[in-house]
């Protein structure tokens, strides 16, 4: 019974110790108190110099009393202490204390005095922290470099990447890429910033940079700066930049960069024809320009034309103030579909608005389809040349919804001294050529004309062509463009466009030319004149794609800003006018090809007609420049181009239409203008003497008297349909 009774005494008093020790395992811990050793002899000595780290992050490893290790990350709390705890802890204590691996620039070190492994639980140990690197261990700060962000626009860009920066008024903001940590005092590191305009302001912000304290893992760092505040960043301009920030322990920043500040869109939106009122665009359903949004925000007022998909962005510079746009369908259509008249926005905070308006289409009025064409472009019209060749057509007031017949064909009439080579890719392909004695006609068959039209989203069409080598060095060369609809037009006296060149001329790579052309280095036209045709040319003359291209272009305060009509663009275009007469033609996201890389496609235009101001006096000289903008480069002025108005004489009719002749006296240089298409012009002298004689095709012609001497001639003008008038002019 004895042995009985002691042999559970035994076996209790086992349990009893087994739990004791478990017990006693649980409540294992060690706690680390961490310093700057700057001198490597495990001795915390304030006075000289050296700190607590704060949020400074070991690893802790222990054996379970299982042989499992389990790892702990720790940081030391701000007074420089970090506690482990090492539940079922193996006996005797098998554990490591090491420095986490956290980023560090300068990796520091554990003391070499100390001992890192196997200490005893429940007791507290100094760990001296040494790095032969010094207080940049401990303490480093460096900006990498800098971004610009744009809330809401896409707009994100490093400014050490290649290349111009934009920042957005009122939107976009320059933030720091940086590393850094500091492990004493209060855990803060301070960086000076500074951001230089130059020949401008300079400003000075401090960047605050926090270590974080986390007790379970790395430190993590924050910080952050107020912004800039210099005024350029509120004045739209091309500046020349530096941005310095001071480094701590580490290498200053430094990077001066071309920074482009501008107003960006604030206001987006679409136009389409609901032709079927449901109030969605099917896909039968045209994209159109048919409204003008007018926007102000009673300082600043701007007038918009969407582009020929129908897509408009309002330049809105940075305001304070709300603005408005007004948004105004042109004759036979009406808003539709609940889209208002009048919206609000503002042009000073993170904005992409976009909006679509939907118009109907309410009657089809005044059909009319014009034909246009360009100035030859890309190589050489010397005998034995290949070269460009770029025309188009539009049609105003068109029948968006397919009430008419709209079949019709398209037409480029070829000089004789040239021949089609092929079409573009993205011009359609023809239906016929027709040779004929005075050259050959390609001709397009086209069901529906509107799929084609420029202002309805169609195409160029674009021809190589070859100048035959037999051609003449320096004569005149004509090329014709038409168009011909099954639709009842208001007028055909512009579906037939003819231009003359000079064989071997060279191809300026941006100008503006106007049409009509005018006499003499004045550029003389009639005072009856209300129109002018202008095309502005550019070519990327550099040596990477462009991405955008603009083209500014001030309005003489004798044209018509509100009466201003695209005709056609190599890419869609969007048109902004400010209430200056500036107007903006912004070819986004072109990107246009480069010279040196891709010359043929390297070329673009935009063409638009505007009216004359009424009653202008003769005398009145009308002038236009154009500055062109390839991305945010130096803007490339084109020529400057002349139109001076003059009392024409000596108006006479012909048997169906009507000439004029100007001007008359003329010091050599007169044009012949005719509502029918004029075949020959002869020239004869007072004794009844044919001195000259001229074969053309077009209703506008040039006639050059200056080999003539200064006398009285008559001018024998005979049309294609075999009509003949005569009209004297004085040669001076």
């Amino acid at each position: 019974m004895f042995a009985e009774t002691y042999y559970y005494m035994k076996k209790l008093l086992f349990f009893l110790l087994l739990f004791s020790s478990l017990s006693k395992a649980q409540n294992d811990s060690i706690t680390y108190f961490a310093y700057t050793d700057y001198n490597n002899n495990c001795l915390y000595e304030p006075g000289m110099g050296e700190e607590p780290l704060t949020h400074f992050t070991f690893d802790f490893s222990y054996k379970f009393n299982t042989g499992f290790i389990q790892l702990n990350t720790k940081t030391t709390d701000d007074y420089g202490y970090a506690k482990f705890y090492a539940p079922s802890a193996f006996s005797p204590a098998t554990n490591t204390v090491s420095i986490a691996s956290c980023m560090f620039t300068a990796l520091p070190q554990l003391s070499t005095c100390f001992i890192n492994q196997n200490l005893n639980y429940n007791t507290t140990y100094s760990v001296g922290i040494y790095s032969p690197a010094g207080p940049p261990a401990f303490n480093f700060f460096m900006i990498s470099d800098f971004n610009i962000s744009t809330g809401g626009m896409g707009y994100n860009t490093g400014i050490s990447t290649p290349g111009y920066k934009f920042f957005c008024i009122g939107r976009s903001s320059l933030t720091a890429s940086f590393f850094g940590y500091n492990y004493t005092g209060n855990n803060m590191s301070v960086s000076p910033m500074t951001l230089s305009f130059q020949g401008g302001s300079t400003d000075t912000q401090p960047f605050t940079h926090f270590t974080n304290y986390n007790s379970t893992a790395c430190a993590s760092g924050a910080g952050g700066y107020s912004g800039f505040t210099n005024a350029e960043l509120h004045i739209a301009g091309i500046y020349t930049v530096t941005l310095n920030a001071i480094g701590v322990n580490a290498a200053a920043y430094s990077n001066t960069f071309v920074l482009v500040v501008d107003s960006c869109e604030a206001y987006n939106g679409n136009v389409f024809v609901d032709c079927n009122s449901n109030c969605y665009q099917d896909a039968n359903e045209y994209n159109c320009d048919e409204e003008v949004i007018s926007a102000t925000n009673g300082t600043y007022s701007t007038t918009v034309i969407p582009d020929y998909n129908g897509n408009y962005s309002i330049m809105s510079p940075y305001s304070a103030s709300q603005y408005s746009a007004t948004i105004v369908p042109n004759t036979d259509f009406a808003l539709a579909c609940s889209t208002p008249s009048l919206v609000t926005y503002s042009a000073n905070t993170f904005n992409s608005a976009f909006f679509y308006n939907t118009l109907n289409q309410t009657a089809v009025n005044n059909i009319n389809y014009s034909s246009y064409l360009e100035h030859p472009y890309s190589g050489s019209s010397v005998p034995g040349g290949n070269f460009k060749f770029r025309s188009y057509y539009d049609v105003a007031k068109p029948d968006f919804c397919s009430t008419i017949n709209n079949a019709g064909i398209y037409y480029v009439k070829l000089d004789l001294n040239s021949q089609l080579i092929s079409v573009e890719p993205g011009t359609p392909n023809y239906t016929a050529v027709y040779p004929t004695s005075t050259g050959d006609s390609i001709v397009w068959t086209l069901t529906d004309l509107r799929a084609q039209a420029m202002n309805l989203g169609g195409h160029n069409f674009v021809l190589n062509i070859h100048m035959l080598p037999t051609a003449t060095m320096g004569l005149p060369y004509t090329i014709a463009s038409g168009v011909e609809s099954n639709a009842t037009e208001t007028t055909l006296l512009d579906n037939r466009k003819v231009g003359t060149w000079l064989i071997g001329g060279p191809f300026d790579p941006n100008y503006i030319e106007v049409t009509p052309k005018g006499t003499g280095a004045q550029g003389y036209i009639p005072t009856t004149t209300t129109e002018l045709y202008y095309t502005i040319n550019f070519q990327n003359v550099g040596t990477a794609p462009a991405i955008d291209v603009k083209v500014k272009n001030l309005l003489d305060a004798h044209l018509d800003p509100s009466s201003i009509k695209i005709l056609g663009s190599s890419a869609p275009v969007q048109t902004n006018i400010d209430g200056n007469g500036m107007a903006t033609f912004m070819f986004n996201h072109i990107m246009l090809a480069d010279s040196t890389h891709d010359e043929p496609n390297s070329h673009g235009f935009v063409s638009y007609k505007i009216n004359l101001k009424p009653s202008l006096a003769a005398g009145t000289q009308i002038h236009n420049t154009a500055a062109i903008y390839f991305d945010y480069n130096a803007a490339v002025l084109t020529n400057t181009v002349l139109n001076t108005l003059q009392t024409s004489t000596g108006v006479q009719e012909l048997h169906s239409g009507s000439f004029e002749v100007y001007p008359n006296p003329s010091n050599g240089i007169v044009t012949v203008n005719s509502s029918n298409v004029i075949s020959k012009i002869t020239i004869i002298n007072v004794l009844g003497e044919v001195v000259k004689s001229i074969t053309v095709d077009s209703k506008q012609v040039i006639v050059d008297l200056t080999d003539l001497k200064s006398n009285v001639y008559f001018l024998q003008i005979k049309d294609a349909k075999n009509q003949t008038s005569i009209k004297k002019i004085v040669k001076e």
